[in-house]
């Protein structure tokens, strides 16, 4: 070899060391400003928190602290829902399955959420092809083992719709649905139309439903919106399921809890999987969380057992979580739920590596642009959004958990879990979007 080109070769080496070096002291740099900035400057030090951001291209941890350390997820518990699916349900959701035995028509509900949902108004009617029966539709319960409301609930929310009792054929997501009146003559519109609803004026907007029953009391100031919306939950007892159906079907609605088993049924699709992992992604839908986790366990054991499906996960798929967890539902509601921000990191990576980059910027809220995040982490040179993530925020609780797009485009993963604070978790999320922001301009 030449002169020349020893000398080629010497300038070559020492570039591309002095230009490693640089990369490894820039990232020491980011992790040292994060430090300072958390710890040594004390930003959350009025709380309990835990944090991971991790870079998946090169397998290592750029930031942690009280990372393996467990917290109450709220709605980041999610994220576990959502992979459970991807792993379980197919492109569509089944609405339920069905068989004919001597004349009988025997119907099992999978869980859907999306029948009748009025978001999912393209969706084909699974209820136009119930099998015609002149003894009737019996609805089969033999495989449901869950109750209405999930352990660790408040039992006071019930009237709320981010507390929608679980159901195995759900009509209406569960719910009512008010609008602002048309006509002069009503206050409200409201579907489906059933039930006893007591409607009147007053100064404020109060609203109530008589605990295990469908009596709706609503009082609304009289310039009230156009826009107006609310939702209450329906009690979906036995008698509410067959007053919903009878709306519906003119056959003779049955419930039994003694039917043979699902052996041989056939399956009815209804719409389209992602449809529904948006809603609750983005928009942080509690009774799709907990439908969805139902209807995980319908598609892998023929019952709607959400522990049963939970600990499959666990034993089956989440294994390589280093961190013993605790999961008991599917929206988050619980403060049951246990798990550390690196558990989370390593379900995000999972799903990293089994979905494309395009499918999980469908799926996830993107940060100033949709969902929960509309108005929070924007980019602010108004390019494309940073973030993609899932919150999670009960009283006391507030959780940031997904995916940053650096300048440099590396995608990094992150989960930021904060517990026992008091007041708003608006100055958390400032925090924590001035600390984003950074790592995504410097690292």
């Amino acid at each position: 070899m030449g002169k020349l080109n020893l000398y080629i070769l010497s300038v070559l080496v020492i570039l591309v060391s002095s230009f490693l070096i640089s990369c490894h002291s820039h990232k020491r740099n980011v992790q040292r400003t994060l430090d300072e900035r958390i710890q040594s400057n004390g930003l959350f030090n009025d709380h309990l928190y835990g944090i991971q951001i991790y870079d998946p291209e090169v397998d290592k941890e750029i930031y942690a602290f009280n990372a393996h350390k467990l917290f109450i997820p709220a709605s980041n518990i999610k994220i576990l829902t959502l992979y459970t699916a991807m792993k379980t349900l197919g492109d569509s959701l089944i609405s339920h399955t069905y068989k004919t035995i001597e004349n009988h028509h025997y119907i099992w509900g999978m869980a859907d959420p999306t029948t009748l949902h009025p978001k999912f108004e393209d969706q084909p009617n699974s209820l136009r092809i119930l099998p015609d029966s002149p003894e009737g539709l019996t609805f089969c319960q033999n495989h449901v083992f869950f109750k209405p409301l999930g352990p660790g609930w408040a039992w006071d929310d019930y009237t709320y719709a981010y507390q929608t009792e679980r159901s195995s054929f759900p009509l209406y997501a569960n719910q009512m649905w008010y609008t602002k009146a048309k006509d002069s003559t009503r206050l409200l519109d409201f579907f489906p139309r059933a039930f006893n609803h007591t409607i009147s004026l007053d100064s404020v907007l109060r609203y109530m439903r008589t605990p295990q029953s469908n009596k709706f009391e609503i009082s609304l100031p009289p310039e009230e919106s156009d826009d107006f919306a609310l939702n209450i939950p329906m009690h979906m007892s036995e008698h509410a399921f067959r007053t919903l159906l009878n709306q519906i079907t003119s056959h003779e609605v049955k419930i039994s809890h003694q039917c043979p088993d699902q052996t041989g049924a056939n399956a009815v699709f209804s719409t389209r999987a992602v449809e529904a992992y948006q809603i609750m992604m983005q928009d942080s839908d509690n009774f799709m969380a907990e439908q969805l986790l139902l209807m995980c366990a319908g598609a892998t054991f023929g019952n709607l057992y959400p522990k049963e499906i939970i600990n499959h996960m666990q034993n089956e798929y989440l294994d390589q979580i280093k961190d013993e967890i605790q999961w008991v539902d599917g929206s988050g509601l619980s403060r049951y739920n246990l798990i550390s921000p690196a558990a989370l990191v390593t379900v995000l990576s999972q799903l990293l590596k089994e979905m494309s980059w395009e499918e999980i910027k469908l799926i996830f809220a993107a940060g100033g642009q949709s969902g929960t995040l509309r108005h929070w982490y924007k980019n602010i040179d108004g390019a494309e959004p940073y973030i993609y993530a899932k919150t999670g925020t009960l009283s006391g609780s507030h959780c940031l958990s997904g995916y940053l797009k650096t300048d440099q485009g590396k995608t990094l993963i992150f989960s930021f879990m904060h517990n026992n604070y008091l007041g708003s978790s608006s100055i958390v999320k400032r925090k924590m979007e001035g600390l984003l922001h950074f790592v995504k301009s410097n690292y």
